[in-house]
């Protein structure tokens, strides 16, 4: 073999075993577009890890404004705060904002947003019987809060959404500790609120969660004044309906996280399973066939409860909540990818 045959045989013995040492080197966290996309599997369906959050924070709510999302409140080492933390998922970190300007720390209050505005509702406070009746409207273009019409009554751990620029606060305790199985319509041109109808069947809960499809609402799982619950149900606003719909898997929950992504529903996470193996279980909720599909757990070892959930484009992110030891996990914070498209989005 000449010389010349000799050098290149080298040259290619050596960019073949450099090559293959870069794709099997890539880490198990990944941060670049380029990484995540070669380390996903076949059709997505896999969560990265993201910059954590900055506090170990339990049972906050959030919302998504303009492609950013926001998470307020809740609870740090058993102390409330009124803390508000802006993600921004394309540098991926988070910056705080602006808190209310009210005395009043809370956890466990219901969120929605409607034209572009952020609403917080309720929640656990630590005066007044601990049943905030307060209503806060956010405003990211100026960084700045302003309260609106307050609740009938007060309430926390309510799940909030928002259908055709109405805002929607469903279940939660009030001031009597009964579990209420009504839901309260905002409308945030008159800044009023009435009363729709009660879930039918069942008993009023807390802690549960919903999620939106097609203008119309998902709701299930809580806990209530005498049992766990794993049941959905879909309410159409403009019928002032119920109709009931298959049960979630795995069993009764209560402090899950739910986001919707494209046409499909998502929950996951909880507490209080009778099979410890399905605590961090995440499942996909298809309306046109009725039926729900498990899909990659929800990482970070331990099962997460009273966490957030939301999504922002075709990705879902899930944080904060508690451990196994009911103690706050200050260090997860993951996002959810579908698809391993080559136009990955951040």
């Amino acid at each position: 073999m000449s010389t010349h045959s000799k050098i290149l045989m080298a040259f290619i013995a050596f960019f073949t075993v450099t090559s293959c040492k870069k794709e099997n080197s890539i880490p198990a966290t990944v941060n670049s577009q380029i990484e995540e996309i070669r380390s996903a599997p076949p059709g997505g369906n896999y969560w990265i890890s993201r910059q954590d959050f900055p506090n170990a924070v339990v049972a906050a709510c959030s919302f998504v404004i303009n492609g950013k999302g926001y998470v307020f409140g809740g609870m740090i080492f058993g102390y409330r705060t009124n803390d508000l933390w802006e993600y921004d998922p394309t540098l991926n970190s988070w910056t705080k904002k602006a808190s209310p300007p009210f005395a009043s720390p809370r956890r466990s209050a219901a969120s929605f947003v409607i034209d572009g505005k952020g609403y917080i509702v309720g929640g656990n406070i630590e005066y007044d019987g601990g049943f905030s009746r307060e209503t806060w409207e956010y405003n990211p273009v100026t960084n700045t809060w302003r309260q609106r019409r307050k609740l009938p009554e007060g309430r926390y751990g309510a799940t909030g959404f928002v259908i055709n620029r109405k805002g929607y606060v469903a279940m939660g305790i009030t001031p009597s500790y009964i579990h209420r199985a009504e839901i309260l319509e905002y409308d945030p041109d008159l800044n009023l609120w009435s009363t729709k109808s009660l879930m039918p069947g069942v008993e009023g809960r807390s802690s549960a969660v919903s999620f939106v499809i097609n203008n119309k609402a998902y709701i299930g799982t809580g806990y209530g004044n005498s049992e766990n619950f794993y049941d959905f149900w879909e309410f159409d606003p403009q019928t002032n309906g119920w109709v009931r719909k298959a049960d979630l898997p795995g069993g009764a929950r209560y402090g899950a996280i739910a986001f919707t992504i494209g046409s499909l529903g998502y929950v996951g996470g909880g507490t209080y399973f009778v099979d410890p193996s399905l605590r961090n279980a995440f499942w996909s909720y298809n309306k046109s066939s009725n039926t729900w599909t498990r899909k990659a757990d929800i990482p970070g070892g331990q099962h997460r409860s009273h966490a957030v959930g939301f999504s922002i484009g075709s990705y879902g992110y899930v944080g904060t909540g508690t451990t196994e030891a009911s103690l706050p996990d200050p260090h997860g914070f993951y996002r959810y990818s579908i698809s391993t498209a080559s136009s990955v989005q951040n």
